[in-house]
């Protein structure tokens, strides 16, 4: 996965964060490590949530961004330390 590593991140995530910790997560390849970055990168999602819905005029793109990733990496959480769901790691 460390290919993946080098990709560039979009530029409309620039100004907020969360996309390079959401990013970090899903391509961690140590499974322990990977649930420390899931949660890394959900506490800045949120806070991005907080940020945006407090904002005069929030990004809708971003707001749907947020909320698909807050769903992978949900699924990704699921997945740890289930047997035959190590798939992702291995």
């Amino acid at each position: 996965m460390s290919k993946y590593r080098q990709s560039a991140r979009p530029a409309k995530f620039g100004v907020s964060g969360w996309y390079q910790l959401y990013f970090s997560a899903v391509t961690e390849e140590n499974e322990s490590k990977a649930v420390l970055q899931i949660d890394r990168a959900r506490r800045a999602m949120k806070n991005r949530l907080v940020e945006l819905r407090h904002a005069q005029r929030p990004d809708g793109g971003e707001l749907q961004d947020l909320n698909n990733a807050m769903t992978y990496l949900a699924i990704l959480l699921h997945q740890v330390g289930r047997e035959g769901g190590n798939l992702i790691w291995n």
